[in-house]
């Protein structure tokens, strides 16, 4: 097999060797293991470190084939993703808490940007990339639904929010084996619904439509039992993007009329306050909404205690706990990376996801400008991969402005995502320059 190592402009394809079927098998057991959480789930299994064994592992292979340090990928994204890692590096004695980062936090990093790297190197064809797609999104989808049939069954919530007088709303969050709250649960939620809506619509495999048709209204159902605000309006974000990449703008507006009236039709009203906050005053929940609002001044007021290096990677919560009394994660993407990196890791992590914007729009440009081509000789990878670049681009718009209210530094979403880019764009790239190939090929021996 080979793959095409170009992932942006300025640069000449090539091709390289593959990693081999162990490593793509041991990478995808990873996957599974991380998002499903199962060393939690089997007895006994979690004091081994499985997910760290399988990630060593994979690594090694990759040492040993001689890829780990290959120059397969020469992107923007990876460059300046390498800037961001070599300056969280030399800044570490400088940070607040050095030895926090490295006892503690460095582990979810490292396991999170991982995502970037393996998917670029060992998700190198489109049989794999199909296969990855599927194996991550199935396990973003049984996340959802085990704890909404936990939920059905025996009343099951997870986890809970404070409103006004001192009442408490109940909400959904991850199953008791997965440790992920309610606005994780409904970044899941909207992330399936992302990549589902353009995967699996709009094929000829009938049979994936009505999949789809079954699955997204539990997927829904659960996202407002989350009860998370954020959760609704990254939604409403990527229900705009698709509405309009969508050819079809009056039956979208038909199913978003019906869904809105059966969503509020569902809805206690305890959460129907809680989700009218976002725009009202005038409800229970809107102290929380305020309490929100001022979150992001303390990050910023902790930030400004470390403006240049930071307090380490990881370290929101400690600063936290430290500075206000409240050990909790800081709820902004951004202000998250100013208080643990500094400004200067803000302005590293910033043209990381700027990277991610533009190979995303360079990937679907590249391909729409060789869709004629690819018509021809490959029509059934040329819609697969359109279908993804919209999924990508979707994802990437709402990921944006969900991460006004998440957390996001040393989670693995933004660095799956810029890795899906790049192999996105080297797709196409491999797959139309084969196909400008045959042709010539083919007119030469007419």
């Amino acid at each position: 097999m080979t793959r095409v190592a170009r992932a942006d402009s300025g640069t000449h394809a090539t091709d390289m060797r593959s990693a081999s079927s162990v490593v793509f098998a041991l990478y995808l057991t990873y996957a599974a293991f991380f998002f499903l959480n199962i060393p939690n789930r089997v007895p006994g299994l979690g004091v081994i470190r499985p997910t760290l064994l399988l990630a060593i592992a994979i690594l090694g292979l990759l040492f040993a084939e001689g890829m780990l340090f290959e120059k397969k990928d020469t992107s923007t994204i990876s460059k300046r993703l390498n800037v961001l890692l070599i300056y969280m590096v030399l800044s570490l004695p400088f940070v607040k808490w050095p030895g926090s980062v490295v006892t503690q936090n460095l582990p979810q990093f490292v396991k999170a940007v991982l995502f970037f790297f393996v998917t670029v190197k060992v998700v190198d064809t489109i049989p794999r990339l199909r296969l990855f797609l599927l194996v991550v999104i199935g396990s973003q989808v049984l996340r959802v639904y085990e704890p909404l049939f936990l939920h059905l069954t025996t009343g099951y919530w997870g986890s809970s929010a404070h409103m006004g007088g001192g009442e408490m709303l109940s909400r959904l969050a991850g199953a008791p084996n997965d440790i992920i709250n309610p606005n994780g649960l409904a970044y899941v939620v909207i992330t399936a619904m992302a990549f589902m809506h353009y995967l699996m619509t709009g094929t000829k495999k009938v049979w994936h439509t009505l999949l789809y048709l079954a699955l997204a209204p539990g997927l829904l159902y659960a996202l407002l039992l989350t009860g998370s605000r954020s959760g609704l309006v990254g939604f409403g974000v990527l229900a705009l993007i698709v509405f309009f990449k969508s050819k079809r703008k009056g039956l979208l507006v038909l199913v978003g009329v019906v869904g809105l009236a059966g969503a509020i039709s569902v809805m206690t009203p305890d959460q129907r306050d809680r989700y009218l906050s976002i725009v009202s005053e005038d409800t229970k929940n809107a102290s929380s909404v305020t309490s929100r609002s001022s979150g992001v001044t303390k990050d910023l007021e902790n930030g400004f205690k470390r403006p240049i290096f930071g307090h380490g990677v990881g370290t929101s919560l400690e600063a936290n706990a430290n500075y206000r009394g409240q050990a909790y994660y800081s709820h902004v993407m951004y202000t998250e990376v100013f208080v643990e990196l500094g400004i200067v890791g803000v302005v590293l992590f910033l043209l990381v996801l700027w990277s991610i914007v533009k190979t995303s729009r360079l990937a679907k440009r590249t391909l729409d400008e060789r869709a004629e081509v690819l018509r021809q000789s490959a029509p059934a990878e040329l819609a697969f991969l359109s279908r993804l670049a919209n999924a990508v681009q979707a994802w990437v718009g709402m990921g944006l402005v969900f991460s006004l209210a998440q957390y996001g530094l040393s989670e693995y979403n933004w660095y799956l995502v810029g890795g899906l880019s790049v192999v996105l764009y080297n797709c196409v790239v491999a797959l139309s320059d084969r196909a400008a190939k045959a042709s010539k090929e083919g007119a030469a021996c007419s």
